[in-house]
């Protein structure tokens, strides 16, 4: 028998990759004699050795006597990517008569349906790369905005932005620096970001706001990592990368650079 709702199968739903799932079936020796049982994968089209690998099976050997309740048995299921199984007979519980031969023989191969889906986060930024506030007063304010959307239809994540640590290794890859609990705004320079952590819901966005304060004059350029938990590891190696730019100036007239204040003078 099979947990509830299922159809002569398994369904483990939709999980996030990495994280472990478990169902339970279960076996009843309903005979007046003891048989044993073994369950084995067979690979399919759909289905291929390296996904079966990812399912295993506790215990996947026993032995059922007439008088025993049933037997529970586990199925588990944790992938190490995005895949997807509707409804493919990849598992099969052996059914053995131990008393005929020496290794016994199998009286029935019972075929169970498998289905799961595992997914990485989804999500969309936009727009997409840098925030220009250009050139600015000294002692003016400004801000700007970009928006962070869970484009995933089953799980919410965390997302966390922290200044982008850079470090000079053999694969130069870009490494973000982990914020503190509580660091709801970051500040970098001119810069001001917030909310710098928070979590999202499938289907849904939140705008995150990045404040330019030009208190001295000079250009101010920051580069910034945003973290999106249970995404794919592949996917920028220490965070998305994400450039703020400002200038601040001082109004002023150039009295000095006679060549260029007369440029077309000869």
């Amino acid at each position: 028998s099979f947990p509830k709702g299922a159809d002569g199968g398994i369904d483990f739903d939709v999980i996030r990759v990495g994280e472990e799932q478990k169902q339970v079936c279960s076996l009843k020796n309903k005979g007046k004699y003891d048989i044993t049982y073994c369950f084995t994968f067979e690979p399919t089209p759909e289905c291929p050795i390296e996904v079966c690998e990812m399912f295993s099976v506790l215990p996947y050997p026993g032995t059922l006597t007439p008088v025993d309740r049933p037997a529970q048995v586990q199925v588990i299921f944790r992938s190490t990517r995005e895949v997807a199984v509707q409804d493919v007979p990849i598992l099969r519980c052996q059914v053995i008569e131990p008393n005929i031969g020496k290794e016994g023989e199998t009286i029935a191969s019972i075929p169970i349906k498998m289905s799961v889906r595992s997914v990485f986060s989804k999500y969309h930024i936009y727009p997409m790369n840098d925030i220009n506030f250009g050139s600015m007063l000294v002692n003016s304010r400004k801000t700007r905005q970009f928006t962070i959307e869970n484009k995933g239809d089953k799980f919410e994540f965390k997302y966390t932005i922290t200044k982008l640590r850079r470090e000079k290794d053999d694969t130069r890859r870009s490494r973000g620096q982990e914020a503190g609990p509580n660091q709801s705004r970051l500040s970098l320079g001119m810069f001001t970001v917030f909310p710098a952590f928070g979590y999202i819901l499938p289907g849904g966005n939140q705008v995150i706001t990045v404040e330019c304060n030009a208190d001295t004059a000079g250009r101010s350029e920051e580069e910034i990592a945003i973290d999106i938990s249970g995404r794919d590891p592949n996917d920028q190696v220490g965070g998305i990368p994400y450039k703020l730019l400002a200038e601040a100036c001082i109004p002023a007239i150039n009295t000095h650079d006679v060549g260029s204040i007369f440029e077309e003078h000869r």
